[in-house]
């Protein structure tokens, strides 16, 4: 994904519904469906190889019920716009277009605006969630999904098997355990509990969402533990959705890997840490202390990471109660950078010499 930041912007609610408001373009037909049951959330930012194959696996979906498209595209520059453009004009009763007169993106390096946007365009009872790059493989996924969380009030949410494709092979994306009935305690975890592409919940409960969540490292996460906090979630134990992983998806990108990703995840917990209360508090310190570690342990490149961390922590919604924690990091890693290179002093290198940023 090319790299849309010009200077992040921390955001809040009055300036993302600025942005919103001063640079989007909603294209849609009178003969839109009036009433859908289900919203799809459709994600697009430079998807042109993709975005057909992601829009017809919706379209074919076969329901019940009326659904509609909010396709979101923050100013794409490969023709994903012109695509999604011929789309809604062929499916005027299906697609809402949200298009950027200028890219979202560029105010806060990432997709954040054009995700909440697209999520408070929504009309639907239900919300399910799409990537522009990836897709649906079974065209019973909505009506499956809605099934299953309509048989039981407990259900707030449902998700799905999912496959990976890279580099050519499909193979599935991740385990989950024998059952159906899942609760917090398994959605607040150090990876990702199950896809994006297959999540579908209840819209209501993002209606109080914590303005400080706006700013957290992975968006799908925050929304998967805090709707968990409304009820369970069930799984389908079926591969519904493909996940299409390549050079230019987000989670491919350097700055998504390694102890990068590890230090943002453990800035967007601290967050979840104190935003939400979570059935074990003990399991979500637990999943804090894993990225602290794997930020701390890493041993290449050390002064990559304090400086790295040096500007992150300038962007980052770390206020004042994290803040002894983010320094607690700093010493860490400052502490190990010095020991490390104080073992070699013994060939002549003395540790003041190494620049360590202050």
């Amino acid at each position: 994904m090319p790299n849309r930041q010009v200077k992040p912007l921390k955001l809040t609610w009055n300036n993302v519904q600025r942005l919103i408001t001063e640079h989007t373009e909603e294209i849609v037909s009178r003969d839109l469906v009036p009433d859908p049951c289900v919203s799809v959330y459709l994600v697009a930012y430079n998807h042109a190889p993709y975005i057909q194959q992601a829009l017809d696996s919706v379209l074919a979906q076969e329901t019940e019920f009326p659904f509609e498209i909010v396709l979101g595209d923050d100013c794409s520059s490969d023709g994903t716009t012109q695509i999604a453009e011929a789309y809604q004009r062929n499916h005027p009763t299906k697609i809402r277009l949200l298009k950027s007169n200028q890219c979202l993106g560029k105010h806060t390096g990432n997709g954040r605006v054009n995700s909440i946007r697209i999520l408070q365009s929504a009309r639907g009872r239900y919300v399910a969630l799409l990537d522009g790059d990836d897709y649906w493989c079974d065209n019973t996924k909505l009506q499956s999904q809605i099934d299953a969380i309509q048989a039981d009030d407990q259900y707030v949410a449902s998700f799905h098997d999912t496959d990976i494709l890279a580099d050519g092979v499909q193979r599935p994306w991740r385990e989950h355990p024998d059952q159906q009935y899942f609760t917090q305690s398994y959605v607040v975890a150090t990876l990702s509990p199950f896809h994006t592409s297959s999540f579908l919940f209840q819209r209501n409960l993002l209606e109080n969402l914590p303005e400080r969540l706006l700013n957290v490292q992975s968006l799908d996460m925050t929304l998967f533990t805090f709707v968990s906090q409304y009820g369970a979630f069930c799984r389908i134990p079926k591969t519904m959705s493909v996940y299409r992983k390549h050079a230019g998806g987000i989670t491919n990108a350097a700055s998504s890997q390694g102890w990068r990703l590890q230090l943002e995840r453990y800035a967007m917990w601290k967050n979840l840490r104190h935003t939400i209360l979570a059935e074990n508090v003990n399991q979500y310190d637990a999943v804090v202390r894993q990225h602290f570690q794997s930020v701390t342990d890493h041993t290449d490149g050390i002064q990559e990471v304090l400086e790295a961390y040096a500007r992150l922590g300038r962007s980052l919604p770390l206020r004042s109660r994290n803040a002894f924690l983010a320094a607690c990091i700093y010493a860490k890693l400052r502490a190990k950078f010095a020991g490390a290179r104080a073992t070699t002093s013994d060939s002549g290198e003395h540790a003041s010499d190494i620049p360590v940023k202050q």
